[in-house]
């Protein structure tokens, strides 16, 4: 996706596509743009794209963001939630297992888009400690909810964060992005 396109750039052209498609059929989106500050960079992986690469395009660049894609669609998925876990917290709840189940979720939807969002900046930072505090709130968020998956990769991030590093976390972060969107979706079912 062209960054710069006329009428509608590839930011606005990126937001319709998020708002349109549900997560799992979405197309990948590849930014391209001449701009290579750390603040575009970002600015593009939160209006929904999934990479970004500088012009002029070098060809190594493009099969790298490729091979990320690769890695993410062949990566075995996973169930989005754990019934038993909800289940818990419905037992645990008793007579107002609806009302309390129901706080619970819209809890969850209301503040785990802002813990994804401190993952994804902390990796743009490279900030290895701000990436274990993040991926540590989100997981255990998520815990409570059953999010299987989203705690899994939650904890690959934290084990790297707290290993001093954010090397490759950008296709752990992705495919965090993907089973967070599952979990959203089969969380407002039950809502």
């Amino acid at each position: 996706m062209d960054v710069q396109m006329p009428e509608m750039d590839g930011l606005e052209a990126t937001r319709c596509i998020c708002q349109q498609w549900a997560a799992q059929s979405r197309p990948w989106i590849i930014a391209m743009t001449a701009h290579a500050m750390q603040g575009d960079r970002e600015e593009c992986l939160t209006a929904g794209m999934n990479d970004y690469i500088s012009k002029p395009i070098r060809a190594a660049a493009l099969v790298q963001a490729l091979n990320k894609y690769k890695q993410v669609k062949e990566s075995t998925p996973h169930p989005s939630i754990d019934a038993q876990v909800l289940q818990s917290l419905r037992d645990m709840a008793g007579e107002d297992a609806s009302l309390v189940l129901a706080e619970v979720l819209e809890g969850y939807l209301e503040d785990a888009p802002s813990r994804l969002q401190a993952i994804e900046r902390a990796v743009v930072a490279a900030d290895a400690d701000a990436l274990r505090k993040s991926a540590h709130a989100l997981r255990s968020l998520s815990a409570i909810v059953g999010g299987i998956a989203v705690v899994q990769l939650c904890e690959a991030l934290e084990t790297m964060g707290r290993a001093g590093t954010t090397a490759g976390a950008e296709t752990l972060v992705m495919q965090l992005q993907a089973e967070y969107e599952r979990l959203k979706a089969a969380l407002q079912l039950l809502g």
